[in-house]
């Protein structure tokens, strides 16, 4: 509840390249449905600072030489209570084909961020299947 964010990562330790090679970057993630919230995000940041130092992602103050802000709509999807039920569905149908499964975030209700995750989705949606 005293958190500004919700998840704080380091970018270049899920791929090389995100950060200059002599300095580090900080992604710090805060949801919300508030739609003059994310408009503003600009006067968070001091609250996302203190966040960082007070949990040990950033050593001080100082350290932050820079901010920049994406407002994302939409990012993560909502699932109804009964998704199971659908979804089992979806399995069923491709179940005779035998060697294909659903992808995708929504597909396996998990999610995962990784370069290398994103990368691979990238490449199943280029694969021809038939």
């Amino acid at each position: 509840k005293d958190m500004a964010f919700f998840r704080g990562y380091y970018p270049e330790t899920i791929c090389d390249g995100l950060a200059p090679s002599d300095q580090s970057g900080l992604v710090a993630e805060a949801g919300t449905l508030d739609e003059k919230m994310a408009m503003n995000a600009a006067s968070r940041y001091a609250d996302v600072i203190d966040t960082c130092v007070r949990v040990g992602l950033c050593p001080t103050r100082s350290a932050v030489t820079s901010i920049t802000h994406r407002v994302v709509r939409d990012a993560y999807p909502i699932y109804p209570l009964d998704y199971e039920h659908y979804l089992g569905g979806f399995y069923e149908r491709l179940a005779p084909l035998g060697n294909l499964i659903l992808s995708g975030r929504s597909a396996r209700f998990h999610y995962v961020n990784a370069a290398s995750v994103m990368e691979q989705g990238t490449q199943t949606l280029e694969d021809t299947l038939f």
